[in-house]
């Protein structure tokens, strides 16, 4: 692969996948450890938003009927959720789901905790929840804190019988009563949807919105580069290859262009390299190099790119037991940092102008980011395959990087096998379901390879050369000495 790079042609490039994490449902965002996750993302990433399933679920005790079938409310499980939050500096993406019990039509659930996907049997009851809930949130956040919040209506509605057990209409209908109630307690209160799987409904919903004029201030979608992305517990899945997202978030930016709300804001509250939460992949390098291969095809298409999910605590398909399980999360039961993580960590020292590329000799899945900040120059490359394909050989990389003649501080970060790479390390360990604090100690240690030298740049130019083995993420940085 050669990269060369034209510094002449910028673009900026906001660091739009750091925005938002998503993570576990219902209660579990009021444990203290999946808390301490969310605050080693904000410190590490400025992640400013956390979201996740289930806020009006059962568990969290907020919706209740007397004897005379009139609702009260309480919102306690709710604080103790936000609270932690927002005390940390970071802020809920509201995702309103699932149904409480009383209220649901019908007694249809999802996940090893039961979120209930059915309609209301009452929209105008589910309007006043929602009112009373935004009320709430603003009366215990303040009115300029909740204008920074975004509420989601519900999750993956286009998934009928699992998600939802209602109709199109349904949703619809949903949808309108709960933007309603949003927008009565303050008109800037951001509200949308439709959460949907596969990129799919952002057109159908805004030419709802447009016909009903149902307010609408984004609207979000999700996405697995996968077959079988819509099965839940379904075969085994296949993947699509590259191109995927960028495909699909250039058609949501086409149709979002081309409605009647052509300014709204675009966002992917789900994504990861697969919809199954026992998928290996998750855990090994190669989730590291498709994290950048995501981001790289999305990046101009939308305003935020939310990995699903910051943690392994993570109940939807029934408790993790094994340290290492597949898991959707950037990092495991107890905190060790997935290669995933570190291709984060990586991507989050670029800067945010972007240098144009051109990429000769790629094969399907390699590519590379170059930005510019006061800092130098960052050179990002990797080289993704989907496993279990094991005919892809290690490819060398050719990078002309433009340069002022001088000194420069080279430093180069490589995630690679067992760089950055603790599954290799617990294999070895002979994969311990609780491996003990030593073992932990070991696995926390686990580091991308790091390394510095000192370079003389003449003639305008330094020629940066490597080999990018199968499942590698690459980070050169370039900064000029006094």
């Amino acid at each position: 692969m050669k990269i060369t790079i034209d510094s002449t042609a910028i673009t900026p490039f906001p660091h739009f996948w750091e925005t938002v994490f998503g993570s576990e449902g219902a209660y579990y965002p009021a444990r203290p450890d999946l808390q301490g996750h969310f605050r080693r993302a904000h410190e590490a990433f400025g992640t400013q938003y956390m979201r996740f399933h289930g806020i009006l679920h059962d568990a969290n005790l907020l919706y209740f009927e007397d004897d005379l079938g009139r609702p009260y409310y309480h919102f306690d499980g709710v604080d103790r959720c936000y609270d932690p939050l927002v005390a940390m500096g970071m802020r809920p993406f509201v995702e309103l789901s699932f149904m409480p019990v009383a209220l649901a039509r019908a007694y249809d659930s999802i996940f090893a905790w039961q979120g209930i996907t059915a309609p209301p049997r009452d929209v105008q009851a589910w309007e006043q929840l929602i009112a009373a809930f935004t009320r709430h949130c603003v009366d215990r956040y303040g009115l300029a804190e909740v204008r920074q919040w975004y509420f989601e209506v519900w999750n993956e509605a286009n998934l009928h019988g699992a998600f939802w057990t209602g109709t199109q209409q349904d949703y619809w209908e949903l949808y309108a009563a709960a933007a309603r109630a949003v927008k009565s307690v303050d008109a800037e209160l951001r509200v949308g949807g439709p959460a949907s799987a596969g990129a799919e409904w952002v057109a159908e919903l805004l030419a709802y919105c447009a016909e009903q004029q149902a307010p609408i201030d984004f609207v979000s979608y999700h996405g697995y580069p996968t077959d079988e992305g819509y099965v839940v517990g379904g075969e085994p899945m296949a993947f699509k290859g590259p191109g995927f997202w960028r495909e699909a978030a250039a058609r949501n930016q086409r149709l979002v262009s081309a409605s009647a709300f052509p300014s709204v804001e675009i966002h992917v509250t789900e994504w990861n390299s697969s919809p199954g939460s026992r998928d290996e992949t998750h855990d090994t390098t190669f989730g590291a190099a498709y994290v950048c291969q995501a981001i790289d095809e999305v990046a101009g298409y939308v305003d935020s790119f939310s990995y699903w999910t910051v943690s392994d605590i993570f109940q939807e398909g029934g408790y993790p037991m094994s340290e290492f399980h597949g898991g959707f999360g950037l990092l495991t039961i107890h905190g060790i940092r997935k290669p995933s993580w570190y291709a984060f960590t990586l991507l989050h020292c670029l800067g945010t102008e972007r240098l144009a590329t051109t990429i000769d000799g790629a094969p399907s899945g390699m590519g590379a980011i170059v930005t510019r900040s006061e800092r130098g120059v960052q050179v990002l490359s990797w080289h993704f395959i989907q496993p279990p394909d094991d005919t892809r050989q290690p490819e060398p990389v050719v990078t002309r990087i433009p340069l002022a003649d001088g000194e420069y501080r080279l430093t180069e970060h490589l995630i690679a096998a067992d760089h950055g790479d603790p599954l290799t390390r617990w294999h070895a360990m002979g994969r311990p379901e609780k491996p003990d604090a030593a073992q932990l100690a070991e696995l926390h240690a686990c580091e991308p390879a790091f390394t510095a030298r000192r370079i003389h740049v003449t003639g305008g130019s330094y020629t940066d050369k490597a080999t990018l083995i199968p499942g590698s993420v690459r980070l050169v940085e370039l900064e000029k000495m006094p």
